[in-house]
């Protein structure tokens, strides 16, 4: 029983042996991939005059909370409670409209964001693939993630370049 699992062992180990041979490692930089993609500019891009939208019509709101603050607060000792009340109400209700439109609208912002991204990676992702399967390359590693890469490890980060058209 003994003799038939080390024998069973060497025979394991003869045949990873012989896999780890043919086994090819590539690596790529793939955010130098996503960021020389166009679209990554146009999705910035996009996203900032957007921003600016935002950011104009939220100063705006915020303005008009701040002056009704400060309309409270000027004439608030001369107003009888009932009104007092009414702007108080008036004023929460403001900063709730605030909270949420920033809420709402950044979320809105980067969900276009995101999506925009996760179809580049999802572009990136195939050219790998691709050029992976071209070269017989069996694992291909992101440039960031291994701590060591000795020359046999294989950098298609270019050829990915060029499968995507990009430079």
């Amino acid at each position: 029983m003994k003799q038939t699992f080390i024998i069973a062992a060497l025979l394991a180990i003869g045949t990873l042996t012989t896999q780890a041979q043919e086994l090819r490692i590539g690596y790529v930089d793939r955010q130098a991939l996503i960021n020389a993609m166009p679209q990554t500019a146009e999705i910035e891009k996009k996203y900032q005059a957007d921003l600016a939208l935002y950011n104009a019509e939220y100063n705006r709101m915020e303005n008009e909370y701040h002056q009704k603050v400060k309309e409270y607060m000027k004439h608030a000792k001369e107003m009888k409670d009932a009104l007092k009340m009414a702007l108080q109400t008036e004023i929460t209700e403001y900063e709730e409209r605030l909270a949420t439109f920033k809420l709402r609208y950044m979320k809105e912002l980067e969900n276009e964001r995101s999506k925009g991204y996760n179809d580049i990676e999802q572009t990136v992702q195939n050219a790998i693939k691709k050029v992976a399967e071209m070269q017989q390359i069996s694992i291909v590693f992101d440039k960031t993630t291994p701590l060591y890469a000795d020359e046999l490890c294989t950098d298609i980060t270019q050829q990915v370049k060029n499968e995507l058209k990009t430079k």
